[in-house]
C-alpha cells in the first residue's frame, strides 16, 4: 500500500484543530452533533512558526464554508483566526 503524503500531513496536524475546536464553543457543539466539516488546505512550515489553513463549515451541504489559520510554535496553538474572506486568509500568511 502507498504512503498518501497528504494522510501523514494530516495526522501530523490533526491534534491543532482538535485544540481550537475544545476552545470554541460553535465549534464544540457542532462537533458534538456531527455537523462540522474542515480539512486542511495548505501549511506554510517556516522556521520557528508553521501556519495551517484550514477550511471548516457547519453547512451539511457544504456551501457556506469559512477559513482557520492556526499558528503554531514548539507544537503549542499560539494564535487562531477563523475568517470567511479568503484573501484575508492569505494576507495572514505574508
Amino acid at each position: 500500500m502507498e504512503n498518501n503524503p497528504n494522510l501523514e500531513r494530516d495526522r501530523k496536524y490533526f491534534p491543532f484543530i482538535i485544540h481550537v475546536i475544545d476552545t470554541v464553543p460553535e465549534l464544540t457543539e457542532a462537533a458534538k452533533k456531527g455537523r462540522l466539516i474542515f480539512g486542511i488546505l495548505d501549511t506554510l512550515e517556516m522556521e520557528e512558526t508553521t501556519l495551517i489553513f484550514y477550511k471548516i463549515t457547519t453547512d451539511p451541504q457544504k456551501k457556506d464554508f469559512e477559513y482557520l489559520i492556526v499558528e503554531v510554535q514548539n507544537e503549542e496553538v499560539t494564535k487562531f483566526e477563523i475568517t470567511s474572506d479568503i484573501f484575508e486568509t492569505l494576507l495572514y500568511a505574508f
